[in-house]
């Protein structure tokens, strides 16, 4: 069975953004998700709340990738 590709979705509403996850979050992937975080951080969003539910898999990299400074 191949792997369900990632993908994230942003949701804006009232100024906060939830980021709804699909997928695998793992080693190639998550610099997706820290790209999708910095550009947010970027434009002034100071309320992301990530969705989780739709995860078929998550590694150490991925939990931390939103981190990286």
């Amino acid at each position: 069975m191949a792997p369900q590709q990632f993908g994230v979705e942003a949701v804006l509403i009232d100024g906060a953004v939830t980021l709804h996850l699909q997928g695998e979050l793992d080693l190639d992937t998550a610099p997706e998700l820290h790209e999708c975080v910095a550009v947010l951080l970027g434009e002034g969003v100071c309320q992301i709340t990530m969705d989780l539910a739709e995860l078929t898999f998550v590694d150490s990299t991925g939990l931390t990738s939103w981190y990286r400074r």
